[in-house]
């Protein structure tokens, strides 16, 4: 089974660790869109949204507090100023060994909150009562 890693590394066995990566690997993705703007609450005017879409099993990258993978057939990687600073998709529970679905899945924004170039902050785009709005980490300037 495969992980992503970083943006422009290579993918790796999955490790006991919490960290997020960025996708990578090209033999991972199976098409990417050209940058389309990107328009939701919160959100500066430039952003611009990169659909990538992968080949089975997909993207999966560990549950930071939880147990297993998310896993995403296809991600929106947002960018600001030529910065991608999350991605938008939705995605599947799968368990820690990697060969079973968790029943589970929900839509959610990942965002590198840092700079760091790990996805380090989940949020669940349906929990809530109201609408949900995007925000661009401090670290992005405008």
């Amino acid at each position: 089974m495969l992980v992503a890693a970083v943006v422009c590394g290579s993918q790796t066995l999955p490790k006991r660790t919490l960290a997020w990566h960025f996708p990578d690997d090209k033999k991972a993705i199976r098409s990417q869109e050209p940058p389309k703007p990107y328009t939701a609450t919160g959100l500066p005017d430039g952003t611009l949204s990169v659909l990538t879409k992968y080949r089975h099993p997909g993207l999966r990258v560990r549950r930071p507090g939880g147990v297993g993978f998310w896993e995403f057939e296809s991600i929106a990687k947002l960018y600001y100023h030529a910065k991608l600073f999350a991605i938008v998709g939705t995605a599947t529970g799968v368990n820690e060994s990697g060969d079973g679905y968790l029943g589970w899945g929900t839509s959610m924004v990942i965002y590198d909150e840092d700079g760091d170039g790990e996805l380090e902050s989940t949020v669940d785009i349906n929990a809530g009562n109201g609408p949900f709005v995007f925000h661009l980490p401090s670290w992005v300037t405008r």
